[in-house]
């Protein structure tokens, strides 16, 4: 057995399954629910005749003392350790309780299984109660000893190791998960190999157990009845990615027990990320510049979100925005379609696939073309030339030198920013998730383009989104938005290109997403990493960031006051962050756009194929995409505010979300 005094015996718990607090509640509590528990049994503690079953069943117990057991500080303590801070409900009383008689007499029910933890098609099959790969329903097995339990006291048995064998068992079955009986049928056979253990212990110790952990009743051979409890410890929400729960699915599953349908691609050997710890949502885009069409999957919102493709198409158009934009955004129009995921204009819980088509296609159709072409066909193709001229500043000769490559072709298709069109189409799915369950609005303008910045503090508001699209660079303050028209005509002339920087704010989002635990987990880290992966994206900064750096401490952070409707920050210069996490007061975060590196003079390079100095290719005519960068960026931060709303909330629906939020919210204790 693995005792220890605070039920974290990490390793143990992952390698075997379960770890025993000792002493989770007094013995004092025991005697008291033990009392009750006797009274109930219609038995007679000094007449053994009365011991005629080999099995008691008692029902529900949520009155004290019971409630005072089952929630000791030791116990919330290793709840937390387990199945994550945050990640579980408390325990509003303890479940059935199957209180064992000496006896020769089978108990019947000693057969090998795993407690399933959510109802099938008929809710009061109990046989049919389900378990899926997400442990939907359950963060832990518990055992509640209410007495002192010997080896001959019918003690649980417990198959060291078992939940091992369980994930892949389950997840071939995806969301929907196995009935308790076709669990148990499978299971039982998958872990025979297993050395079995006993929960013995004394009255007050607990056993927190891996909600797969296969078990199993025994005949009673001892001289006392047993007193205990097998109550579950439910979740507040998707289980956490980086708790020893999830790590033990993880570490024989390809299934991230976040949601059942989940798959891991990050977090595992030695993929991008490997020591990022999974967040809810993933997302991916494929497809190329010229290609036929972007495509674009989200996967792990909830159901109930309300998105059209005409929203998408908006969000779309709304990239196209922006003076200083080439011809090129005129004629290549973006056809959405929704291809799964959202049925009459709500998601339904499942990825969300979009493409985003090239109307420009028919013109690439046979360079671009997926499948062999004949290599005269190609030849007569003007626009199959080969590309060796690299772009200084662009991913031409880096990606051309890892992969492989004599031709940039290969290299700019992908790296194009056309590809943003797919994480706008995801972003509009987000932001409609968290307008519709959390109340959060997100949109971005333009703040610096080139040598002219608009005025600090003029921030627009929700309201006020309408009259940034409506400016010619997207940017709130009219008079340098003129400014900024001006400056770009004049480097147009100029045969140059501009950069600039783009500010995104969230208005309306809860205090405590994201986490100060793990680099990884912080707020501000993803924000960073996810613009940084913008294309020409060179600069991030939360609030005031760089300005702050050259401020003196008394200046630099926003101090705190009480107010009629909470507790407020008088300032905002850390742009809603504090340690990772959200404040509450609106997040304003910044992106520093490079100048396009297609510039008309064209720059000095080589030409790969001869080494003989050249002139960088000219691909497209933009002056500037900075506008267009700000609806970008919006949708990236909506996507990762999505991500850390989902895991802290939870919810298969987006009305489920809205619920937890309300609860969470009136649970704080400092408001």
């Amino acid at each position: 057995m693995h005792d220890t005094d605070t039920g974290t015996d990490i390793d143990a718990f992952i390698a075997d399954g379960y770890v025993k607090v000792a002493g989770a509640f007094s013995r004092e509590l025991a005697d008291e629910c033990r009392e009750i528990l006797w009274r109930d049994t219609g038995c007679d503690p000094a007449d053994r005749a009365t011991w005629t079953r080999p099995v008691i069943r008692l029902g529900h117990y949520a009155q004290e003392p019971f409630r005072a057991a089952a929630n000791t500080p030791r116990l919330h303590a290793a709840f937390d350790a387990l199945a994550g801070k945050d990640a579980w409900l408390p325990q509003g009383g303890l479940g059935t309780f199957p209180v064992r008689f000496p006896g020769p007499d089978a108990p019947g029910d000693d057969g090998w299984h795993i407690d399933a933890s959510f109802p099938g098609e008929d809710p009061a099959d109990f046989m049919g109660y389900r378990v899926n790969i997400a442990s939907k329903g359950r963060a832990l097995l518990m055992l509640f000893l209410f007495s002192d339990v010997g080896e001959d006291d019918a003690p649980t048995r417990i198959r060291v190791g078992s939940h091992l064998d369980v994930p892949p068992i389950l997840e071939p079955a995806g969301e929907d998960g196995l009935t308790f009986m076709d669990l148990a049928g499978r299971a039982g056979p998958a872990t025979e190999h297993r050395p079995v253990a006993f929960a013995t212990g004394r009255a007050g110790d607990v056993f927190l157990c891996h909600p797969f952990l296969v078990h199993a009743a025994q005949p009673h051979r001892g001289t006392e009845p047993k007193f205990m409890a097998q109550p579950p410890l439910l979740p507040s929400g998707p289980p956490r990615a980086d708790s020893p729960v999830a790590a033990a699915i993880r570490a024989v599953s390809g299934a991230e027990p976040g949601r059942a349908s989940q798959v891991v691609d990050a977090g595992l050997g030695d993929a991008p990320g490997a020591n990022r710890i999974q967040g809810m949502l993933r997302w991916l885009t494929a497809g190329e510049s010229h290609g036929p069409a972007l495509t674009a999957i989200v996967e792990g919102l909830p159901a109930g979100v309300r998105v059209t493709s005409a929203d998408i198409a908006e969000d779309l158009r709304r990239r196209r925005l922006g003076h200083g934009r080439g011809a090129r955004m005129k004629f290549e129009q973006d056809e959405v379609r929704i291809l799964g995921g959202v049925r009459h204009g709500v998601t339904l819980g499942g990825p969300v696939a979009i493409e985003v088509g090239n109307t420009e296609w028919p013109k690439w159709e046979t360079v671009m073309s997926a499948d062999p072409v004949d290599a005269d066909v190609l030849a007569a193709q003007a626009r199959n030339a080969p590309l060796s001229q690299p772009r200084p500043g662009h991913a031409d000769l880096v990606g051309m030198q890892k992969y492989g490559f004599d031709d940039a072709r290969p290299v700019l298709e992908r790296a194009s920013a056309r590809e943003t069109a797919a994480r706008v189409a995801l972003g509009t799915v987000a932001k409609a998730f968290l307008k519709q369950a959390l109340g959060v609005d997100v949109l971005s303008h333009v703040v610096a383009l080139g040598e002219v910045s608009a005025p600090d503090g003029v921030l627009p508001e929700p309201g006020d989104l309408a009259a940034v699209d409506d400016s010619p660079v997207r940017c709130f303050d009219a008079a340098a938005s003129a400014a900024m028209v001006a400056h770009i005509d004049e480097v147009k002339k100029a045969g140059d290109t501009l950069g600039g920087v783009v500010e995104v704010i969230a208005y309306g989002l809860p205090p405590g997403l994201g986490s100060h635990v793990h680099w990884d987990r912080r707020l501000d880290s993803r924000l960073a990493g996810i613009l940084m992966g913008i294309q020409a994206i060179k600069g991030v900064e939360v609030g005031d960031g760089f300005t702050t750096a050259r401020r003196r401490g008394s200046g630099a952070h926003d101090e705190i006051e009480g107010t009629d409707s909470g507790i407020r920050r008088r300032t905002n210069r850390a742009g809603g962050v504090e340690g990772g996490m959200t404040t509450g007061e609106p997040l304003r975060v910044r992106a520093a756009m490079k100048p396009i590196s297609t510039v008309p003079r064209r720059l000095d390079t080589i030409d790969v194929k001869t080494g003989e100095p050249a002139k960088a290719i000219n691909q497209r005519s933009d002056v500037t995409a900075v506008p267009a960068a700000g609806v970008v960026a919006e949708a990236m931060v909506a996507l990762v505010l999505a991500d850390a709303a989902v895991e802290k909330l939870g919810g298969d629906s987006a009305e489920e979300t809205a619920r937890n939020l309300r609860g969470y919210l009136s649970s704080l204790t400092i408001k």
